[in-house]
Order: C-alpha cells, then sequence, then structure tokens
C-alpha cells in the first residue's frame, strides 16, 4: 500500500510536470498570438490608412477621365499632332540657324586669321622703317656733328 501511494505520488509529481511543461507551452502561445495580433491590428491600421490613399486617388482618376472625356479624345490626338508639327518645324529653324551660326563662326576665324596675319607683316613693316629711321637719325646725327666740327676747325 505505501508503495501503491508512493508510485500515485510519483505519477502524480510527472502528470504535474507535464502539466507545468504544458502551461508553460500554452503561455508561449498566447504571447505569440498576442504579439501576432498587435501585428495585424497596426497591419490593419496600414491597409485602412493605404485603403483611404488609394479611394482619393481612383476619385482623382475618375476627374482626369472624366475631363479627358470633356476634352475629346480625337481633340487630345489632333492637338498632340499639332504640337508635333510645331516641334518638328522648330526643331528644323533651330539646326539652320545652327548651321548658319557655324558657318559664320567658320569665316570668322578665316577672316581673324588673313588679319592677323596682315598684321603681323604691317608689324614688321613699321619695325623694319622704326629702324631704318633711327639709323638715318644717326647717320644724320653724325653728319651734323661732323659739320659743326669741321666748322668749328676751320
Amino acid at each position: 500500500m505505501a508503495k501503491d501511494a508512493l508510485s500515485s505520488f510519483l505519477r502524480a509529481e510527472e502528470e504535474a510536470h507535464r502539466l507545468v511543461e504544458v502551461l508553460t507551452q500554452l503561455k508561449k502561445e498566447v504571447e505569440s498570438y498576442s504579439n501576432a495580433r498587435t501585428a495585424l491590428d497596426q497591419a490593419g491600421s496600414g491597409i485602412s490608412e493605404l485603403s483611404t490613399r488609394c479611394a482619393r486617388i481612383a476619385e482623382q482618376l475618375g476627374n482626369v477621365a472624366k475631363t479627358l472625356h470633356s476634352i475629346g479624345t480625337p481633340e487630345l490626338l489632333q492637338r498632340l499632332e499639332t504640337i508635333a508639327g510645331e516641334l518638328l518645324t522648330l526643331r528644323q529653324q533651330l539646326d539652320q540657324q545652327h548651321e548658319s551660326l557655324q558657318h559664320k563662326t567658320q569665316d570668322l576665324q578665316a577672316n581673324l586669321n588673313t588679319q592677323l596675319e596682315s598684321t603681323k607683316a604691317l608689324t614688321k613693316t613699321v619695325r623694319n622703317l622704326a629702324l631704318g629711321s633711327i639709323g638715318l637719325s644717326l647717320i644724320t646725327l653724325a653728319a651734323i656733328a661732323w659739320l659743326i666740327l669741321t666748322l668749328l676747325q676751320g
């Protein structure tokens, strides 16, 4: 009988340990569900905000669609074709102006090169004339000095 009581007590203790383990596991699952619920509440809040934004965007798109419908697709296409034609014309004019400016720039560069060469030649001539004038002035001064010395001696 004491053996049965001891055996019953040991089984009760093992059962108590199993119950503690099951309760611990149950507590972890409850906490996990609680965390999951918090995450789901946050996600729900985000989804609610997102759906409100989507509703506003859908309303704005509806307004755009109404405006486009009121303008009419053929008119839009016609305006786009007109704008495309104007852009093509402007592009051609721009290309022509660019080409004209490029030719003018090349002509200007050629004229500047010609003027530079002329300026170099004129500078060389002026330098030679200046050197010649200095030489003549020195010769004239020497002649005058010789005359003065000759007159003074004579």
